[in-house]
C-alpha cells in the first residue's frame, strides 16, 4: 500500500480594501490578505500539502505570482489543480488537518462554514478534516495570518 503525507505552509499580511477568504469562504468584517491571488492561506497550504504528498513541488511551480493570469484568482483554482494532479497519479485523500495561526478572525467564528466548504472542495466527508485555530500570542511581527496543513493520501 502506497501511503504518503504532505505538508503545506502559507502566510500573508492583511491588506485593507481586499476581501478576506479562508478555506474558500468569504469572511465579512475583516481586511483581506495580501497576495497575487485572493491570499487564502488555508487553500494555499492545502494545495502545497497535496502537491508535496505526490512529489509535485509547490503552488508557485504551477501558479507563478509573476503570471498576470493569476492576479486576484480564487484559490479554489489552485486547489482544483492539486486535486487533479493527485487523482492523475492515482491517489485519494484519507484525511487533512489544518492549523490556522492568527489573532483575527477567530477560527471558532467561522469553523463550521469552512469545514463544510473544505469537505466539498476536497471531496471527503467533514469528519476526515480537522481545523484548529491558534492565536499568535506575540509570535512574529507579521500583521496577518499563517496556516499549516497536512494531508494523508493513499494510492488506489
Amino acid at each position: 500500500m502506497d501511503i504518503r503525507v504532505g505538508l503545506g505552509f502559507d502566510s500573508h499580511e492583511f491588506e485593507e480594501g481586499k476581501q478576506l477568504y479562508l478555506g474558500g469562504v468569504h469572511i465579512e468584517g475583516y481586511p483581506g490578505l495580501k497576495g497575487h491571488s485572493d491570499g487564502d492561506v488555508i487553500l494555499h497550504a492545502l494545495t502545497d500539502a497535496l502537491l508535496g504528498a505526490v512529489g509535485e513541488g509547490d503552488i508557485g511551480y504551477f501558479f507563478s505570482d509573476s503570471d498576470p493570469r493569476w492576479k486576484g484568482a480564487p484559490s479554489r483554482v489552485f486547489l482544483g489543480k492539486a486535486l487533479e494532479v493527485l487523482r492523475d497519479k492515482g491517489y485519494r485523500i484519507l484525511n487533512a488537518e489544518v492549523v490556522y495561526v492568527g489573532d483575527m478572525p477567530r477560527i471558532s467564528e467561522v469553523r463550521e462554514r469552512i469545514l463544510k466548504n473544505l469537505s466539498s472542495l476536497l471531496g471527503i466527508e467533514d469528519g476526515r478534516i480537522s481545523l484548529k485555530g491558534k492565536r499568535k500570542e506575540g509570535f512574529g511581527d507579521l500583521h496577518g495570518v499563517m496556516c499549516i496543513a497536512t494531508v494523508l493520501v493513499v494510492k488506489g
